[in-house]
């Protein structure tokens, strides 16, 4: 204060001089006036630019050349400007200063101070702004605008205005968007999209139409240790209005005695602006309308942390007013506001947008006239934490705070202490409820807020009390009225008609009502009778009393020490009201005379459960009074879930009937009959509990509350797992290897049942998993509320997994535990179909592994095979796949579609000679599958020598093996490397390699080795004497006929060795012929023959795949089995084609669906072997035809029906031909 004066004296001093601020009526100069050279100062260093006249001011100003430029005035100097402003524009950055007390800038209400504009800078340190003043423009000391910057400091800024030409209408609608030209806002500082920054400066006397000190329109302000006052609007913004998304910081502010002619006395806010309040001092403000000292529309924000609003006054909201906008409070106070219609401290509206949110705050003696002396909401929302509403007053509705329809209140941990009404029919003096309003208390205490007629806290909408409290409330004047019978109800809590009131584990303790006039309703009766008019109705007082039509539930709540002078000393229920209660206490005064804790009158609806009676220590009721003190009226004997029972406890199952009916307790809970509710059992009352295994609802208010109300859950726990778009539980996965493995995922999906929402945790164990199969996550959290949801997700992978017969196997051990655990153990399949790798296939058979698979190593040089020339050797040679580990099928593979397309169709052994003495072509060597991807090759070669064993894979070459050939013991090598007898030896029966050799017989002889016979000797004929010829001749005929004997015998064993040779090696071949084919059986499906439209060679019908081919003996048993076959015998009608015409191709199609009909057979599984078809060609004819040397499809099986044989020419392959078709026939 003693600075403030100081400045006024010196301002005053040196008004006088020639510097002195000229009369407001002084002409204003043009703005284009010339501008002198600027005079140096004396005392002036060279680094500094100094000015002590208006003249040398602007010259420095206008002529400023450098970005930055500080000027100095002398302290103590009073510059009047003389009608021209200070003008910066551009880059330019200025600094005005001055030291001491400072210095002056005068504008003799003639023109403004400064303006600032296009992003120029300027600081004002110490030096003080007096009487600008412009009309129809914004900013009557500073205007800032289009980026430019302001800040001052140490200033002073007094009786500067923007004012208007015309008159300003009051109805001129607020402010939104822009400014215009001729708009007068911001009496001393005006920003428009600008900066301003105002430190340890002061504001007084300022006029504006909006704004009246500050005006800022999509700029920024920052206030710190500032003071505005004495400062006036006719509109909006007593001190400071910020629009269209201004942002404002105020720190240790004063806002002191402002008025705004609308709204908001001290700070208007609008179009999303945005005001931060701290530790902040707004005091004496007024509006006209709304808002003493705030007022916020249009989705504004202010935030007061540490600040005071006191001693403000309006129309609405005599501290704030929030239309569609929020306010928030922490730790800050409104006292002593006044509002002559609603809203003493604070009113919200805005249509359900408007909000107010105060924390550790405090609204005292706040008063309104109409409605809401702390605080009135209508289409708002309102939230108190931890904050007071105290000593707050109203003439007619809510002393403490009045909702209205649409709005909606919550107070946490808060109070309501020592609010009124003053006028007798005022509703509410603590809390006024509107039909279409909600409030919500939550550990919340309403103290000592007596009432009039109306009652404490008037419930027309809805209300909610959870663990709170009303206590030491007095309703005093009820009835005072006299003629109204709607003076005849009420209470603290008054339930009016369409009302709902709601209290759990709250407590009304100690309140009281008194009826003001106890001789009315006698004397009314008096006078009806004398009128013969009907009674008055009985008074209806009680602490919480309910109309007809409206509700109150009571959960777990105390009534304690409460007394009424009639009706009621807890509740009052009237007909055609609803009462419910669940855990009800009942604390009684021990007072004669006082009525019954709870009547009802006949017609009302009840629900009473688990009712608990008790009386103080002292009191020595008897139990008949002590029940007659509880219930009486209709609730005696109408109400659910209770009863009274005179005499001895009855025995069990003796309690009425109605005690647990339908309805009785919330869902899933268990009904009981309690006798423990009095001491001798003259009350049954229903107890209601939620027995295992279920469990409390959690949206109940409590748990002890849930079988009452909110019902009784059953456990959530895991119920199922899926797997989409499966038929099982079980996990199947089907994977192929071709060139590359495959991947492939399953999601596991699991189902929660329970009627509770926990959350559930599941795990699964990672230890059981085999290395093919992974599980990603192992674990997770099923939030509460989620029935089903995709937990993880099962990846098998085919690398390094060999192909086997039977499904890999594993399990899933999933854990599921939430209100209860459990186990599920889900089964994994993994079939795995590989294709057959040229690669890695090899001679030999595959190396055993640890994991149990088999491995195809190929040998660097492995011995070679033996045999004998015409001796047959099995060599096996095993399938691989392409990571080198054997297959488990035979070529072509049928384990999935796309190993069938993509893998090979069949393997080819061939012989060759390496020495290529015989220009033959190689030998074709037979083989057959064995199991397991295991196939044996009969080997045989006709050479001595070596030879080179080929394998080959759909004509690719596999591998190959070194074979030796060697002759039988008993034979030698020829020269044409065939084997042969020795010399003078010579086949058994002309077949030297199966039946052996023999010596020459006596005159016989060979010379070379060889498979020719012997050859008679030569012998010279000797001449005997006639003497001895007779002797010798009877020799000779002696020795002759021995010889002969003896021929004829060695003949004779001769022929019986060789049947016996011959008969074994027919048994041999027949045994042979009954257990092996010797050509695959090749047969054509009958759709696909009617598909083809004629009959197709071998060769193009295996390209085609049509073909279906079975390698082995038991192959072809399992095609019999579940196909039938039809083998065609047919004449040929052509050298080069069997049916050239196509005149067989429809007569067999017509027998094979004749053949069809007359059996009952499936045309779809039919299949013919034709001799076209069936056999691979090596000419036109038949007599070139030989067996096929892979088949092309996937042969299946069903009995066979007639059989023809295939006419041959050439007579091996004809006879080999014959004796398969017979065993083609036994398939079947």
């Amino acid at each position: 204060k003693a600075a403030e004066v100081s400045l006024l004296v010196m301002m005053l001093l040196l008004s006088g001089g020639s510097g002195g601020t000229p009369s407001p009526a002084a002409p204003v100069a043009s703005p284009l006036a010339p501008v002198p050279a600027a005079p140096m100062v004396a005392g002036c260093s060279g680094l500094e630019h100094c000015a002590d006249s208006a003249e040398s001011l602007r010259s420095l100003v206008h002529n400023a050349s450098v970005d930055a430029m500080l000027i100095r005035l002398p302290e103590g100097a009073n510059i009047d400007l003389g009608g021209y402003a200070l003008e910066l524009r551009g880059s330019v950055t200025l600094r005005i200063e001055s030291s001491g007390f400072g210095a002056w800038l005068d504008a003799g209400q003639r023109s403004r101070v400064a303006s600032v504009r296009d992003g120029a800078s300027l600081s004002i340190v110490n030096v003080h702004l007096a009487h600008g003043l412009v009309e129809d423009e914004s900013g009557g000391c500073i205007l800032v605008e289009d980026g430019g910057t302001l800040r001052m400091e140490k200033s002073v800024l007094l009786g500067c205005e923007a004012v208007a030409s015309r008159p300003i209408d009051p109805g001129f609608p607020e402010i939104r968007g822009g400014v215009a030209a001729a708009d007068a806002h911001g009496g001393t500082i005006a920003s428009l999209g600008s900066a301003v920054e105002l430190i340890d400066t002061r504001i007084e006397r300022s006029l504006a139409v909006d704004g009246a000190a500050i005006f800022c329109l999509g700029g920024s302000l920052s206030l710190l240790r500032s003071t505005i006052r004495d400062s006036a609007a006719s509109r909006e913004g007593g001190a400071i209005a910020l629009v269209s998304a201004s942002n404002a910081t105020l720190r240790g502010v004063s806002l002191d005695n402002n008025t705004a002619f609308l709204g908001g006395g001290a700070l208007y806010l609008a179009d999303a602006s945005r005001l931060m309040l701290v530790d902040s001092f707004v005091t004496r403000c007024e509006a006209g309308t709304v808002g003493g000292a705030l007022m916020l529309e249009g989705d504004a924000t202010a935030v007061l942390r540490d600040s005071r609003v006191d001693l403000c006054s309006a129309a609405t909201g005599g501290g704030a007013a929030v239309d569609a906008s929020r306010l928030e409070m922490h730790n800050s106070s409104m006292t002593s506001n006044r509002a002559s219609e609603s809203g003493g401290g604070i009113s919200i509206a805005g249509g359900g947008m408007g909000s107010v949110w105060l924390v550790d705050s405090l609204i005292e003696d706040a008063v309104a006239l109409k409605e809401g002396g702390g605080v009135f909401v209508e289409g708002g929302v309102l939230l108190l934490e931890r904050s007071q509403i105290l000593r707050c007053a109203t003439h007619y509705d809510g002393g403490g705070m009045a909702v209205l329809a649409g709005g909606a209140a919550e107070l946490r941990e808060s109070t309501v202490v020592e609010c009124a009404v003053h006028e007798i029919r005022g509703k509410g003096s603590a809390l006024f409820v509107n039909f279409g309003a909600s409030v919500v208390l939550r550990r919340t205490r309403i103290e000592r807020c007596d009432s009039a007629m109306y009652g404490t806290v008037y419930v027309g909408g809805r209300l909610t009390l959870a663990s709170s409290a009303i206590a030491h409330c007095v309703a005093r004047d009820i009835g005072g009225s006299g003629s109204d019978y709607a003076s005849r109800r009420g209470g603290v809590v008054w339930v009016v008609h369409g009302g709902v009131a709601r209290l759990t584990d709250s407590t009304i303790d100690d309140c009281h009502t008194y009826d003001a006039s106890p001789t009315w309703h006698s004397s009314m009766t008096l006078r009806a009778r004398s009128r013969r008019l009907a009674a008055p109705p009985e008074p209806s007082f009680a602490p919480v009393s309910v109309d007809p039509h409206g509700t109150l539930s009571l959960a777990n709540t105390v009534f304690s020490n409460c007394t009424a002078q009639t009706g009621a000393s807890a509740v009052f229920v009237s007909a055609e009201a609803h009462l419910r209660t669940a855990m009800l206490s009942l604390e009684l005064p021990c007072l004669a005379g006082v009525p019954p804790a709870i009547h009802a009158d006949r017609g009302a609806d009840l629900s009473i459960r688990a009712l608990s009676v008790s009386q103080p220590d002292n009191c020595r009721r008897a139990p008949a009074e002590l029940a007659a003190s509880a219930v009486s009226g209709a609730a005696a004997t109408l109400g659910a879930g209770v009863s009274l029972v005179g005499g001895e406890q009855p025995g069990a199952g003796e309690a009425p009937a109605s005690l647990c009916s339908a309805g009785t307790c919330a869902t899933d809970a268990a009904c009981t009959a309690d006798y423990e509710a009095m001491a001798d059992a003259l009350m049954v009352t229903a107890r209601c509990s939620c027995e295992p295994p279920n469990l409390p609802s959690p949206e109940a208010a409590s748990a002890e509350l849930a079988p009452y109300e909110g019902g009784c859950l059953t456990p959530r726990e895991g119920v199922t797992v899926s797997v989409p778009q499966a038929v099982a539980e079980n996990v199947v996965i089907e994977l192929s290897k071709t060139s590359r493995p495959e991947t492939a995922n399953r999601t596991i999906v699991l189902h929660m049942g329970g009627s509770s929402s926990a959350e559930a945790r599941w795990t699964v164990d990672e230890g059981a998993l085999p290395p093919w199969l992974s599980v990603w996550p192992t674990s997770g959290v099923l939030p509460a509320g989620v029935d089903k949801a995709a937990l993880f997700t099962v990846s098998a992978s085919s690398a390094h997994v060999a192909e086997q017969s039977e499904p890999y196997t594993a399990a899933i051990n999933l854990t599921v535990s939430s209100q209860r655990t459990k186990l599920f153990r889900v089964p994994v399949l993994v079939i795995v179909a590989v294709t057959t790798s040229a690669k890695h296939s090899m001679w030999g058979e595959a190396r055993p592994t640890e994991e149990g698979s088999f491995e195809c190593e190929r040998a660097d040089a492995p011995p070679p095979v033996e045999l004998e020339v015409g001796e047959e050797r099995e060599v096996v040679f095993t399938a691989c796949d392409s990571e080198g580990l054997r297959v488990a099928h035979s070529l072509p593979s049928l384990r999935s579609e796309a190993v069938a397309a993509a893998g090979p169709k069949a393997f080819h052994v061939e012989l060759h000679d390496r020495e290529g003495l015989r220009a033959a072509r190689p030998a074709e060597m037979l083989y057959a599958y064995v199991s397991l991807g295991r196939y044996k090759a009969t080997v045989a070669s006709p050479l001595v020598g070596d030879l080179d064993l080929l394998l080959y894979v759909d004509g690719a070459l596999v591998d190959s093996r070194h074979v030796v050939a060697r002759c039988p013991p008993y034979l030698v090598p020829l020269p044409d490397r065939s084997c042969g007898c020795d010399t003078n030896l010579e086949p058994v029966g002309g077949l030297a390699e199966s039946q052996g050799c023999r010596p020459c017989y006596m005159g016989y002889h060979k010379g070379a080795p060889g498979n020719g016979s012997c050859q008679p000797d030569t012998w010279p004929i000797i001449v005997s004497s006639v003497g001895g010829a007779l002797g010798l001749v009877m020799i000779l005929v002696l020795v002759i006929f021995a010889r002969r004997i003896y021929q004829r015998h060695l003949l004779a064993m001769a022929a019986a060795e060789r049947e016996g040779a011959e008969k074994r090696r027919r048994i041999q071949e027949a045994v042979k012929g009954v257990t092996s084919l010797k050509f695959p059986l090749s047969v054509m499906p009958l759709s696909k023959l009617r598909e083809q439209g004629r009959l197709m060679p071998y060769e193009e019908a295996r390209d085609a795949g049509v073909l279906r081919c079975c390698d082995t003996m038991e192959a072809a048993v399992s095609f019999a089995a579940d196909h039938p076959l039809v083998f065609v015998s047919h004449q040929w009608l052509s050298a080069s084609h069997p049916d050239p015409h196509s005149q067989h191709y429809p007569i067999i199609l017509e027998a094979a669906e004749a053949l069809c009909a007359e059996h009952g057979l499936d045309p779809s599984k039919l299949h013919l072997w034709l001799d076209y078809h069936s056999s691979e060609r090596a000419g036109p004819h038949p007599s070139y035809w030989r067996a096929p040397c892979s088949p092309s499809a996937t042969p299946t099986a069903l009995p066979a029906l007639p059989v023809a044989a295939v006419p041959q020419a050439n007579e091996a392959t004809k006879w080999l031909a014959i004796g398969s078709i017979a065993l083609y026939a036994a398939c079947s």
